[in-house]
């Protein structure tokens, strides 16, 4: 038991140290220049954050219709 905690409290330790540049950033769809029938996108700076994304739809895509 009293080696539980003391690897319990190894990994909480790691885990704070880890999380210390962890930052929330919202990536809104509607804003993001996403084309009908595109399969992919790429976005930089997401959000004013640094990081960007790449989108890629795979599988049955003929499967999507228009909501509207």
């Amino acid at each position: 038991m009293k080696k539980m905690k003391k690897r319990m409290k190894k990994i909480g330790l790691i885990a704070i140290i880890a999380s210390g540049s962890v930052f929330a950033s919202t990536f809104d769809w509607s804003a993001t220049g996403w084309n009908d029938g595109d399969l992919s996108g790429s976005y930089t700076d997401v959000d004013g954050s640094g990081i960007n994304i790449t989108v890629t739809v795979t599988g049955d895509t003929d499967k999507f219709g228009d909501s509207t």
